[in-house]
Order: structure tokens, then C-alpha cells, then sequence
């Protein structure tokens, strides 16, 4: 990847700590933060391998069970937090 496509790919990972950390900030320790890192990246990459790897390399060539499932299981997987607890992060 080139330097553009690496800006694209971090820019949301720093632009959105910046913007919603500084006014948390005073509330969260440092052990928290320095736990929080590596439970990120690990969640980020297993959920990625399980989400578009596994189930393109278990079903090849099928369109449904390999690509179409997967994003619509992702987004409901996603969504179902907030539908249990819909005032989630709302003060």
C-alpha cells in the first residue's frame, strides 16, 4: 500500500480518539488505556478473520453463504447491542 491508501486505512483510528477522548479524559486511568489497546487490535483482527476470511474460504464461490450472510450477519451483530439497550452512551 502506498502512503495514501495507510493515511485512509489510520486516519479514523486517530481522528476519533482525538476528537471524543479529551473531554473523558480525567475519568480514565492509564491502565485502562494500555488494556484497552492490545483487547482492540486482537477483537479488530479475529473479527475481521472470522467475518470475511472464514466464511469466503469455507464457501467459495457462493455469493450468498460466502459474502451476502457474512455482511448481514456482521450488521446485525453490531446492531444488537443497541437493541437490548437502546440508551446506551446517551446521557
Amino acid at each position: 500500500m502506498d502512503g495514501l491508501s495507510w493515511t485512509l486505512v489510520f486516519l479514523p483510528v486517530v481522528a476519533y480518539p482525538a476528537y471524543s477522548l479529551p473531554e473523558v479524559w480525567g475519568e480514565i486511568s492509564i491502565a485502562v488505556v494500555l488494556l484497552s489497546l492490545p483487547v482492540a487490535v486482537t477483537n479488530g483482527t479475529l473479527e475481521e478473520l472470522l467475518w470475511r476470511g472464514v466464511y469466503v474460504k469455507v464457501f467459495p464461490g457462493k455469493l450468498f453463504l460466502g459474502y451476502l450472510f457474512p455482511s448481514i450477519a456482521f450488521g446485525l451483530w453490531h446492531i444488537a447491542p443497541y437493541a437490548v439497550m437502546p440508551d446506551f452512551g446517551v446521557e
